[in-house]
């Protein structure tokens, strides 16, 4: 059985990196990756044809994305926010979810693809991820994909990859606070983890197109703020290191302009000496489908048209298939079935003629036993009104008066009564469980007024077998 492959695409505006993946979960292995510059948009190109120029490139190497792709979305096109949550059904959830991204977003929460993600649970609460991205942003990157013949099966957000990608590599700690940096994109991205786990994640767009001390402000001011907001939550005040993960040759700048804006102790490594975030994405969508016990928990932005059109495709193959196969089988039996069919045929004349010899007949006995039992009923008087009265007189006990008697032959008794105590009302029920005459006596009461203890009784009545 061939293992299941699957694809990391990460479509950013300048680049795409993929990652493939062959297995599911921690057996899943690299089999390809790579990444390729996209061209940038020229002042004399329509929109249109900067589009088709990006489409072309990418049909170039769409050859290598094998397998079920999953899409990474770039972080700073996304709208993220962890939130502590206190222990809800998980049926639950998603209502919480859309209520608070709705409170989110700028945007009408109808245009948005809303998601979340578990990323802890304790016995106090849990820890959710909840991400909401413009439906027309995803649907945009989808489009360039279909065009090409792909098939995109999951959309995940690129900052999960990489947390992936640094928790594979041993870069985060589970214990203790500590923020990383991405110096990825257009954007930075800064987590804040609190035992391995975010507690914030954070697209600074403010920082696009600034280096140097101004960056390492920027970034130093960002940092202080989201400790902050911490610090009001009832976090630890303690400033956790920090680490910058980043291609940019020089970073010397950046490091000393950290560590005197926000105090904290700063370390810089090389991005380049980590897989792609494509693997990352690639690994999770693996897990999703490896049946992990949190998979369904896991993000997954894809807009809910596009898994409409996927089980529409997977149920008109099917059906084909069914088709395929019911037709084979037919063409087995179509000649036994019609043998039968033609014996079938001559049997129910036969029966037929049976039926119209004796069916008069029996006609005529119905009518004679219908008469029969109404002649009957009338002439039994096993269960007439003066038989049951003399029953249930029979079965009353002292302090118990009866008020009503109703009778309906062949169908049921009720009575009613005044008792003058309860107990009384429950011992006269208790003989008329034990007598043989009633099949079924219903009580309804004792009800306690000024007269006494009052009750109604109904009794079945069942026809007798002469």
């Amino acid at each position: 059985m061939a293992k299941e492959i699957t694809t990391g695409l990460i479509v950013a505006e300048e680049s795409v990196a993929w990652s493939t993946l062959q297995g599911v979960r921690n057996r899943a292995q690299e089999t390809d990756q790579g990444d390729f510059p996209l061209p940038k948009a020229d002042d004399t190109e329509s929109a249109e044809a900067h589009a088709g120029i990006i489409g072309d490139v990418l049909k170039e190497h769409s050859s290598r994305f094998k397998g079920r792709i999953s899409l990474g979305i770039p972080t700073d096109q996304v709208l993220l926010k962890v939130l502590e949550l206190p222990g809800v059904e998980d049926e639950d959830l998603p209502g919480i979810v859309e209520i608070q991204a709705d409170k989110l977003s700028p945007f009408p929460i109808e245009n948005m693809v809303v998601s979340h993600e578990v990323l802890h649970r304790s016995e106090e609460g849990m820890r959710v991820l909840i991400a909401a991205v413009q439906v027309r942003e995803v649907e945009k990157i989808g489009a360039r994909l279909t065009d090409l013949g792909l098939s995109v099966r999951r959309v995940d957000v690129e900052v999960m990859g990489w947390m992936s990608v640094l928790a594979d590599a041993g870069e985060i700690d589970s214990s203790g606070r500590q923020i990383l940096i991405l110096m990825t994109g257009s954007a930075p991205t800064i987590v804040l983890l609190n035992d391995g786990v975010p507690q914030v994640v954070r697209s600074i767009k403010s920082c696009g197109g600034i280096e140097g001390r101004e960056l390492a402000d920027e970034l130093g001011r960002e940092i202080n703020f989201t400790l902050m907001s911490r610090e009001l939550a009832g976090d630890a005040d303690d400033i956790p290191p920090v680490t910058v993960f980043s291609s940019h040759a020089e970073m010397d700048t950046l490091q000393s302009g950290l560590k005197e804006s926000c105090g904290a102790s700063v370390t810089v490594k090389n991005l380049d000496e980590l897989p792609q975030s494509a693997r990352g994405v690639a690994n999770r969508a693996a897990m999703s489908r490896g049946g992990a016990p949190a998979a369904s928990a896991l993000l997954d932005l894809t807009p809910p048209s596009w898994s409409a059109e996927h089980q529409s495709a997977v149920f008109k193959r099917k059906m084909i298939q069914a088709a395929a196969a019911i037709i084979g089988v037919w063409l087995l039996v179509v000649g036994s079935l019609l043998g039968f069919l033609y014996y079938e045929e001559r049997q129910l004349d036969t029966l037929k003629a049976e039926h119209a010899t004796i069916s008069e007949p029996a006609k005529q006995v119905r009518l004679l036993r219908r008469r029969a039992r109404t002649i009957e009923s009338y002439v039994d008087h096993s269960q007439s009104a003066l038989e049951c009265l003399r029953e249930i007189a029979s079965l009353l006990p002292d302090g118990i008066d009866l008020t009503s008697f109703s009778y309906r032959k062949n169908d049921q008794v009720k009575v009613s009564g005044i008792g003058n105590a309860v107990v009384v009302v429950y011992d006269f029920k208790n003989r008329l469980d034990e007598s043989d005459f009633f099949p079924v006596a219903e009580l309804n009461g004792p009800r306690t007024t000024k007269k006494g203890e009052t009750f109604d009784v109904t009794f079945s009545l069942t026809e007798q077998d002469s």
